[in-house]
């Protein structure tokens, strides 16, 4: 264990060293900035190109920041603009509703929770930022998947295997396949124990200025609170609430 820990300590040093003024360095200038053995920094150095967090330039033959850092980059990026944006808007949604309202992503095939608001009742849905759960279970979840190319829910949908987690869940394809439709129709998506037993979700897309679905606003509560017109008041709530973070972000659409 320690023998691991020594060594993604000296891997992260040589991604520190690469900086604004010296965006290529070759072996020799690694080893002289970080004063390692220079068969660790070939070892290192091998391995994180391999991973593309390091990349070689052919003609110098010095190395560079991968392009696996750019998407670490742009996944931080999007989110902290999107948390930005859509916290005071989230909070105005509890006020009203007095439920849980949480923001999520996806990241790594999964629904990931980005932020939330926390009911004001005792009974409430419980997340927590980082929290992931499977793309196609739950209103959050799902409205992440309908907006996805086609390819890509076709290529998800071929590699994964859809378990009941609770009793709702859906876990034919086709059904589910049926079910992307009718969220991109209507433009929100609604779980009734599907994830969590007991968990009545609401959720809406969230747009960017390319009018890319970049999140999901969800509002969460428990199912014994979920009557009909409450439902109906959440499903305008949320959708407003996920168009207003929309047109912050740049989005022009209807």
């Amino acid at each position: 264990m320690e023998n691991g820990i020594r060594s993604l300590t000296k891997a992260l040093k040589i991604l520190d060293s690469f900086t604004l003024e010296k965006p290529e360095l070759s072996i020799g200038e690694i080893v002289f900035l970080l004063d390692m053995p220079k068969t660790t920094v070939i070892r290192l150095v091998s391995t994180l190109e391999k991973n593309k967090y390091l990349e070689r330039d052919q003609v110098t033959k010095k190395y560079r920041l991968g392009t696996k850092l750019l998407c670490f980059a742009n996944i931080v990026q999007r989110t902290l603009k999107v948390r930005e944006v859509a916290l005071p808007v989230m909070k105005e949604i509890r006020d009203q509703s007095g439920e849980t309202v949480y923001l999520n992503i996806i990241e790594n095939d999964e629904r990931m929770c980005v932020e939330y608001v926390e009911s004001n009742q005792e009974l409430q849905r419980v997340v927590f930022v980082g929290q992931r759960s499977p793309l196609y279970a739950g209103a959050s979840a799902k409205v992440l998947l309908a907006y996805l190319p086609e390819v890509k829910i076709k290529e998800y949908l071929s590699k994964i295997k859809l378990e009941a987690l609770a009793s709702h869940t859906i876990t034919n394809s086709n059904e589910l396949l049926e079910e992307l439709t009718i969220i991109r129709n209507q433009g929100y998506a609604i779980s009734n124990s599907e994830l969590i037993e007991g968990v009545f979700s609401i959720c809406a897309p969230v747009f960017n200025h390319e009018r890319t679905v970049v999140a999901s606003l969800a509002l969460g509560l428990p199912a014994v609170r979920a009557n009909e017109k409450r439902i109906t008041e959440f499903i305008a709530l949320v959708k407003s609430g996920a168009k207003e973070i929309s047109r912050r972000l740049g989005y022009d659409g209807p």
